[in-house]
C-alpha cells in the first residue's frame, strides 16, 4: 500500500516515538514523505522550536532514505487541488499534504484530526 506520511508521523517514525500508531508502524511498503515535510522541519529548526540531534543533511539521509521512505515532489496539480480545499486547516504544510493525498490517491499517516476533515484516507 502506498501511503504519505505526515511531518509528525516521519519524526515519530525516524525517533522510536511511542506516539507513533502501531498500525503506522505496520506500513511497510511504498512510504513516502513530502517534501514540504523536509521544508516544514528546516523551518522548525531555523525557528529554534525543533532541535535535530544531527545535522539537516543527515537527518534526511537517515530519517527518509535509510528508512525506505521515498520524497514526494510539488508539483503543479498539487497546487491546483490546494487552491480548491476549504480551510479546515490553516497550516500551510498540512494542507499541501492533504493536496498530495488527494491527487495521487494515497491514505495519509496522521493523527491531525483537523486534517481529516477534508475527503482522505486516514491511517493510524
Amino acid at each position: 500500500m502506498r501511503v504519505l506520511f505526515d511531518t509528525h508521523a516521519l519524526l515519530w517514525y525516524h525517533l522510536g516515538d511511542a506516539r507513533l500508531s502501531a498500525t503506522a508502524l505496520s506500513v511497510m511498503d511504498d512510504r513516502f514523505v513530502s517534501v514540504a515535510s523536509l521544508w516544514e522541519i528546516g523551518i522548525k529548526v531555523s525557528k529554534g522550536k525543533l532541535i535535530l540531534n544531527e545535522p539537516f543533511v543527515d537527518f534526511v539521509q537517515h530519517a527518509v532514505h535509510d528508512n525506505g521512505f521515498s520524497l514526494l515532489p510539488i508539483n503543479a496539480a498539487h497546487i491546483e487541488r490546494l487552491l480548491g480545499l476549504p480551510f479546515h486547516h490553516n497550516d500551510p504544510f498540512d494542507r499541501i499534504l492533504v493536496a498530495q493525498a488527494l491527487v495521487d490517491n494515497v491514505p495519509l499517516v496522521t493523527r491531525d484530526q483537523d486534517i481529516v476533515r477534508y475527503p482522505i484516507t486516514q491511517v493510524w
